[in-house]
């Protein structure tokens, strides 16, 4: 029987409040994507989605300090002498990144500084949300969630009918861009506000000090997520505007598949990073390995007998195929949403290498199959896109599933779900109803 003793009605208290808010921010997501479909339409909704790549990526760079690193090392030194470092670092990461872009002609010269700006707004409400995680927080970092997508979707909306009915002009993507700036900046100063009221606790580290622990963890993390990066979007840069409108929206649809996983994860991860127990944290992410399998399968099956016509009242007449590329992309969104907890659970443990072993077994088909596709003049789909990602995704859980029970005090058959599992559940969910009653 498995049994560990992290507060079982803590953690399912704070995942199903995660999953709510989450679901809440996913729908208002959803719809922003819906209003920048129908109002842009396939070209215009491709740039948009090719900003938005441009500053998450220009986030893993910023991440190098910022990221998972800064939730190892905010569960072990105070807020007050790590968010200084992280900012400058993000300043610097922000601008660099997005200048890069720019000589790729990405985008045009009026829209540097907008991206700039906007890159290092994101990374900021990012800093604020790991720190929060690192202390264990999850109802304010949820907060920052929620209130950044409610300020994105109204904003959105405000400036398109202002745009259209008072001055009479067509919506375009930079009104796209105002409304991330506004939501960055809110959800930013939303984020500080609540680290300002946290109980100072942990020693003050120095900036040298600082550096060289996050460079520690971060050296590997960030390659991983770069590279991970390239696994997940390489093809947001080689499909033209219009099919990376619909394939994006795909994606988009596809990947609500992980709500559940990054809600689990979110919870997983803060607790992972705050015990020594090597065999407790085992055994909470194989218990949530289990919970998240059944239900993402159960979402992906969903997603399948979602036919075309309804992405097409949805989203508009120009945006036919998706339904196909979703075929293509559930079955590896199912297994990289097994991979998101085991890799939370390596990066928690501060063995982010493993993450990175995981994601280089990704990378290697997406290369091999982006290369044979330009070797053969196959012609890149939005189909081949689907399959060759989802192939990365399933490398990404099986290499991630070895190393974690290879390590493990596990037997492959305690990877079952079995009675404890239920038992764990119920039992936690009891006394969450005995705290309400």
């Amino acid at each position: 029987a498995i049994e560990f003793n992290l507060s079982k009605s803590s953690m399912i208290r704070s995942i199903t409040f995660t999953f709510f808010v989450r679901l809440i921010a996913a729908v208002l997501n959803f719809l922003v994507i819906v209003l920048l479909s129908r109002e842009l339409g396939p070209e215009g909704k491709g740039f948009c989605t090719r900003y938005l790549t441009i500053i998450s990526n220009a986030l893993i760079f910023c991440d190098f300090i910022g990221g998972p690193p800064l939730v190892f090392l905010s569960a072990r030194y105070s807020v007050g002498s790590i968010l200084l470092p992280s900012y400058l670092w993000s300043a610097v990461t922000s601008v660099f990144t997005t200048y890069v872009f720019f000589l790729f002609d990405q985008f045009t010269s009026n829209e540097l500084y907008i991206l700039m700006i906007l890159s290092f707004l994101n990374s900021c409400v990012a800093i604020h949300q790991n720190i929060l995680s690192g202390k264990m927080k999850f109802s304010r970092l949820n907060t920052i969630i929620l209130v950044q997508s409610v300020v994105l979707f109204f904003v959105l909306r405000y400036l398109f009918e202002i745009t259209t009915s008072v001055f009479e002009l067509t919506p375009s993507p930079i009104h796209y861009l105002l409304a991330l700036g506004v939501s960055y900046g809110i959800a930013a100063l939303v984020g500080f506000f609540f680290l300002l009221t946290l109980e100072k606790s942990g020693e003050i580290i120095t900036f040298v000090k600082f550096f060289v622990q996050a460079f520690r963890y971060g050296f590997v993390n960030i390659l991983g997520h770069l590279l991970q990066f390239i696994n997940q979007r390489l093809s947001y840069f080689l499909l033209n505007p219009n099919s990376l409108g619909v394939y994006s929206n795909a994606t988009s649809v596809g990947e609500s598949l992980w709500l559940v996983s990054n809600s689990i994860a979110t919870v997983q991860y803060g607790k992972i990073s705050n015990t020594t127990q090597k065999e407790e944290a085992e055994k909470l992410s194989l218990f949530f390995l289990k919970l998240n399998f059944v239900l993402s399968c159960l979402a992906g099956l969903v997603l399948f007998f979602l036919q075309d016509s309804f992405f097409l009242w949805l989203f508009g007449n120009s945006f036919a195929g998706i339904h196909e590329i979703l075929l293509y992309l559930v079955p590896g969104l199912i297994f990289y949403s097994g991979y998101l907890i085991l890799g939370h659970h390596f990066s928690g443990r501060g063995e982010f290498y493993k993450n990175l072993i995981c994601i280089l077994a990704g990378l290697l088909f997406t290369a091999t199959g982006v290369g044979l596709i330009f070797i053969t003049n196959k012609g890149y789909t939005v189909y081949i896109a689907g399959a060759i990602t989802s192939l990365a995704y399933m490398a990404n859980f099986f290499v991630a599933l070895f190393l974690f029970q290879r390590e493990s005090v596990f037997t492959l058959k305690q990877f079952l779900i079995n009675r404890e599992d239920l038992v764990f559940l119920l039992r936690g969910f009891k006394k969450e109803s005995d705290k309400t009653d």
